[in-house]
């Protein structure tokens, strides 16, 4: 069985803020057309980025591992 190295919680984050909305909504299950279109995209980010925030970080870690 292969070991997994510690991946500290900075670099899932940073890998987090650099995901396109299709990578969010997967792992939200927030679908950028259920927010309201008068702040672009601002409240669908705003919503995605608490979930992630939320997180543990084993989920956040397996999230990661899921779609790095």
């Amino acid at each position: 069985m292969a070991t997994q190295k510690h991946i500290d919680t900075d670099t899932l984050d940073s890998w987090w803020y650099q995901q396109d909305f299709n990578t969010m909504e997967k792992i939200t299950g927030f679908k950028q057309t259920d927010f309201p279109l008068e702040n672009g995209s601002d409240d669908f980010v705003e919503a995605c980025d608490n979930f992630w925030e939320k997180l543990s970080y084993e989920d956040k870690l397996s999230h990661y591992n899921e779609f790095n």
